[in-house]
């Protein structure tokens, strides 16, 4: 190898890297979508590692959900978590079940949801998402509170991602349901 070969060498194969897409966590920020549930404390987004979010959630692979069954870190893969603290609301309990679906292990979308009861009284559906704003954010702006209360469902679309946060109230017979995703487009 000549000298000249051996300083040229090393910046063609890391440009061939990065132009193959090879992405780390610190680099294309761009493609780091932030997930708006308990983001202050869990810092989890769209495009991340899934092991860069372990230390705070304890997820579990999803074999039922899973689209091959396989647990195999170069394909995709779904998680799930239920160890996230009841949310307390008159005098129920309700537990938030998180889910995560994995590309080669980046994060390609994350959901929330939970089954409930409310008994369908505007007050009390308004006081129990007010609740759930501590956990999403979004849920503290009134324009998207109002959307989802008239219209059971707010949806926001960007050039890179989808985010909808849905409710479903039914009469007695049913659970009602409450529903967090963000995926990208």
């Amino acid at each position: 190898m000549t000298t000249s070969s051996r300083y040229i060498f090393p910046f063609l194969t890391a440009g061939i890297i990065s132009a193959c897409g090879a992405n780390t966590e610190g680099s294309n920020t761009e493609l780091l979508i932030p997930v708006h549930y308990k983001e202050d404390l869990y810092h989890i987004k769209l495009g991340q590692h899934i092991d860069s979010s372990k230390q705070y959630i304890d997820w579990t692979w999803d074999a039922e959900s899973d689209p091959d069954r396989l647990k195999d870190t170069s394909g995709n893969d779904t998680y799930m978590s239920l160890n996230e603290a009841l949310i307390r609301f008159k005098n129920d309990q309700w537990l938030p079940a998180l889910f995560v679906s994995t590309s080669k292990n980046r994060i390609q979308d994350f959901s929330c949801s939970m089954l409930l009861q409310l008994d369908g009284d505007e007050y009390n559906v308004r006081e129990f998402l007010e609740i759930l704003s501590s956990d999403i954010p979004l849920l503290a702006d009134e324009a998207i509170l109002a959307e989802l209360l008239s219209k059971g469902i707010y949806q926001k679309e960007t050039e890179k991602s989808i985010e909808v946060i849905q409710l479903e109230l039914y009469d007695d017979s049913k659970y009602d349901r409450f529903h967090y995703k963000i995926e990208f487009r």
